[in-house]
């Protein structure tokens, strides 16, 4: 009986999880791409970039992206806890994220 339950719970935290990051990821997206699309435009007409440049651009796009993601979930995760721990642990994930985004670009 106890297993079941706990499967339960565990698939509805697991769900809710999900959503969450789907939406946080739609937060991001939003906020990104208008930016991402007025740069790309310029960089066609106005101001012509290298392949490259227009390359690592978008790379460090979709970082951002994913960086910002992760930071907002983690927050919207560790708001619940209120403590100096979960702010720590929520600063070591946006520093390990943006060491990862610079070290790839």
């Amino acid at each position: 009986m106890k297993a079941g339950l706990l499967r339960t719970q565990f698939s509805y935290q697991n769900t809710v999880v999900r959503e969450k990051m789907k939406e946080k990821t739609k937060e991001s997206v939003s906020a990104v791409v208008p930016i991402m699309l007025i740069v790309l435009l310029l960089g066609f007409t106005i101001a012509p970039l290298s392949p490259s440049i227009l390359v690592e651009f978008i790379v460090g796009a979709v970082l951002v992206i994913i960086r910002s993601s992760m930071f907002i979930f983690s927050l919207c995760i560790f708001n619940s806890f209120e403590s100096a721990i979960a702010s720590t642990i929520s600063s070591f994930i946006s520093l390990v994220s943006l060491f990862v985004s610079l070290s790839i670009i």
